[in-house]
């Protein structure tokens, strides 16, 4: 479906004429918006990825799996808005190949017909080609799995309590130009030697503030020492700063309720509201850093 997030407090006035967006909707609380290609920062990011498009005239089904590089993915919708392609698929649809590349492209224009646009998603990026194509084949295998006695009917989550190593998240096109595209630059975070600062990478399904804290808040397996010395929990995303978040010191970090979350702890705060600390640390990236299964980064505690 079409992103939705909030983006009350990201700098967005600079995407207005920006050439890949197409602006849909502005309200008070967010930002409805479409991407029609990556710009050069983010494809630079991105190198071959393995995505999903959504169909959200159908429950959000995912329809189609692919590996791709630079715009791949915009590709499908292009090629279903281009009325000769998709008759010449129609003409042709002889051999299995094509009719599936027929029935992909047909389902995008009812969707298009239905007024909506399909989902496009990032699963996996930062791959080589090789392992773009693993990524792509283990997913594909999985969807189209046969074995009667396996659903995924009604999946509410994994029980695991740690994300896969180097975990991105799936994430929408829109919020990864935002991550990474435009005119932002490398700017990196200005940590003082007077921070008391915990960061935590986490996976993101939106931009929204309140989202990343509910995802940030806890449970972790933290030094809960160091972790009471904290005045500020920073949440990461890809090595950039997405929430910064003022602990309350009166509150030390409380141990999980959940039987499953032995040892992890959640703090409570609020959004940061101090200037000074939001222009230092907000949308900065940290310094780069050799890839830790632990999410857990802490700085003058």
């Amino acid at each position: 479906p079409l992103s939705y997030f909030g983006c009350a407090n990201l700098e967005l006035s600079f995407y207005t004429n920006h050439e890949n967006y197409t602006f849909i909707r502005e309200t008070k609380e967010g930002t409805n918006i479409m991407i029609k290609q990556f710009s050069r920062e983010t494809i630079e990011k991105l190198k071959y990825y393995v995505y999903a498009l959504v169909d959200p005239t159908n429950n959000n089904q995912i329809f189609y799996i692919g590996k791709g590089k630079g715009n791949r993915i915009f590709q499908h919708l292009k090629s279903a808005e281009n009325d000769e392609e998709v008759k010449k698929d129609e003409e042709f649809k002889v051999d299995a190949i094509t009719k599936r590349k027929y029935q992909k492209l047909q389902r995008i224009r009812n969707i298009i017909n239905n007024k909506k646009e399909p989902g496009h998603f990032i699963i996996r990026y930062g791959l080589t080609s090789e392992h773009a194509l693993i990524v792509e084949s283990v997913l594909i295998d999985l969807f189209q799995h046969k074995f009667k006695d396996i659903s995924f009917d009604n999946l509410d989550g994994l029980d695991n309590l740690i994300n896969g190593y180097d975990s991105q998240g799936v994430i929408s096109v829109e919020q990864l130009e935002l991550l990474y595209g435009g005119k932002q630059k490398e700017i990196y975070a200005k940590i003082l030697e007077t921070d008391k600062i915990i960061a935590i990478n986490v996976s993101i399904d939106s931009l929204d503030q309140k989202e990343i804290y509910d995802r940030v808040k806890g449970h972790w397996r933290v030094n809960v020492d160091r972790a009471n010395k904290a005045e500020y929990v920073v949440a990461t995303h890809a090595g950039l700063i997405i929430g910064v978040f003022k602990r309350d010191m009166s509150k030390p970090w409380t141990k999980s309720p959940h039987p499953n979350e032995e040892n992890r702890y959640g703090f409570q705060g609020e959004e940061s509201k101090d200037e000074s600390i939001n222009e230092r640390l907000f949308r900065k990236r940290l310094d780069r850093t050799p890839r830790s299964r632990n999410p857990i980064k802490y700085f003058g505690i």
